[in-house]
């Protein structure tokens, strides 16, 4: 399923393309995430020596929209082939949201004291304005650096997107509270991210079974699972079938992610016993 096992699927294609292993696709933000708090630290060191201030941060916040506003010129309607420019304005995307959530966080958090009536009074608004004035045309694609809507829509999705999410998440945690299922899901969204793709494939498996061995499955589209590793099954068009899904690949990228902390931790016990057997 996807590119073979090579030198450049291995070593080039996570840098330029990223979508070379169909499983492992959405892993593709890796690379430029890296290389954007690289640029990040880089650029705090370099402006260590400055006295941190507000002005300081809003320099930096001003820079950060500017390279960012590269990416979305160069990537346009259209996108971005694999090569070094998709490579590059992903990484540029990425280091002006990652401006956006240090200024929140040092800036803005402290201010943001709305009620919650009023909170949404202004910003469910807001968006609305904005599709409407995007014509309906205002959802971009990282991955691929599309970004149809323009340098102004896009960052007024990205903003009023992630401070809609922002008052979400605190209201469910008064909620929640501490509970273990939800602190399992913050604390490991990396991996939820990069395995959840998996437990897509594993339903959709589980179903081109049940349909080659019982009668229960009739409308499973046999030969498009075995062509397009895309495919997702959803019976009678159900939406709500996607929860089945998105509940699996969650659980699945939990399991992966706590074996594979049992498996460093297990290789450390084995090499902390052979050091200490060496030193004895």
């Amino acid at each position: 399923m996807g590119g073979g096992i090579s030198f450049q699927t291995l070593l080039i294609d996570p840098f330029f393309n990223g979508h070379q292993f169909v499983l492992n696709m959405p892993m593709w933000f890796i690379a430029p995430l890296f290389f954007a708090e690289m640029i990040n630290v880089l650029i705090r060191a370099a402006t260590k020596s400055i006295p941190s201030s507000l002005k300081k941060e809003i320099c930096i916040l001003a820079t950060y929209l500017i390279l960012g506003a590269i990416a979305i010129k160069l990537g346009g309607s259209n996108g971005l082939e694999s090569g070094f420019l998709l490579l590059l304005s992903r990484t540029l995307f990425f280091l002006a949201c990652l401006g956006m959530g240090r200024f929140y966080a040092v800036a803005l958090e402290k201010h943001d004291s709305l009620p919650n009536v009023l909170y949404f009074a202004i910003l469910l608004p807001l968006q609305l304005i904005i599709i409407l004035s995007a014509n309906g045309n205002y959802a971009y694609t990282v991955s691929w650096c599309q970004f149809p809507g323009g340098i102004l829509c896009t960052y007024a999705v990205t903003i009023t997107g992630i401070a809609f999410l922002l008052r979400c998440c605190r209201m469910l945690s008064r909620a929640f509270g501490r509970s273990r299922f939800v602190l399992a899901l913050a604390d490991n969204t990396f991996s939820i991210m990069c395995h959840h793709m998996l437990g897509f494939f594993l339903v959709c498996s589980s179903f081109a079974f049940l349909a080659t061995v019982t009668p229960w499955f009739s409308t499973f589209d046999l030969s498009t699972f075995l062509s397009k590793p895309g495919y997702r099954w959803m019976p009678a068009s159900v939406p709500q079938m996607a929860f089945v899904y998105a509940a699996v690949g969650i659980v699945i990228s939990l399991i992966i992610h706590f074996l594979w902390e049992k498996l460093k931790h297990r290789g450390s016990e084995i090499l902390y016993k052979i050091k200490s057997d060496v030193m004895h």
